[in-house]
């Protein structure tokens, strides 16, 4: 019985600290936060070419554990495209090489706009998606379980996914 017990415990213990390794960033200037496993590299990236110029984004990234997790925030203010073309182009940039498993509209923080997209790639990963329209921005959300995982069912890519939030007034 003592020894279901110390098993039990160090179970428990074992998990605690595995998660210990997550902790949220927080970027007040594009309003969001996110929890990471560990601090993500950041990156300005030529993101797509809309109208003869370049949208910029932002990108926040890790890779850990065969695992790669995500945060692109594009600024669409000067392209006069509309929110569904915007998130179209988004779905079009993260989808190429994939094949659509899901792809779902939906409502992501109180914001009308957005799309969850469940993703296979030519090489066997598996990526989940949210895409976020929100103040001309686009927030693509991706995590990614590599085929080379030796636990591609892990919980982590949605937990990473789900750990996303709006941090502005409107959302608190």
């Amino acid at each position: 019985m003592r020894l279901i017990a110390v098993l039990i415990a160090s179970l428990v213990a074992g998990g605690a600290s595995a998660a210990e390794g997550w902790r949220e960033y927080i970027y007040p200037g594009l309003k969001f936060a996110v929890g990471f496993p560990a601090p993500p590299k950041i990156e300005e990236v030529d993101y797509a070419r809309v109208g003869g110029m370049t949208v910029r984004a932002r990108v926040y990234s890790l890779e850990q554990d065969n695992k790669i997790y995500k945060v692109t925030v594009a600024d669409f203010a000067a392209t006069g495209l509309d929110q569904i073309a915007i998130l179209d182009l988004g779905i079009e940039m993260v989808a190429r090489n994939t094949t659509i498993k899901l792809d779902l509209q939906c409502r992501y923080d109180l914001v009308d706009i957005c799309r969850e997209m469940s993703l296979v790639g030519a090489d066997g990963s598996h990526t989940t998606v949210a895409s976020v329209y929100y103040q001309q921005k686009l927030y693509q959300i991706e995590g990614t379980v590599l085929p080379l995982n030796d636990d591609p069912a892990s919980g982590d890519t949605i937990r990473f996914q789900h750990s996303f939030r709006f941090t502005d007034f409107a959302y608190q």
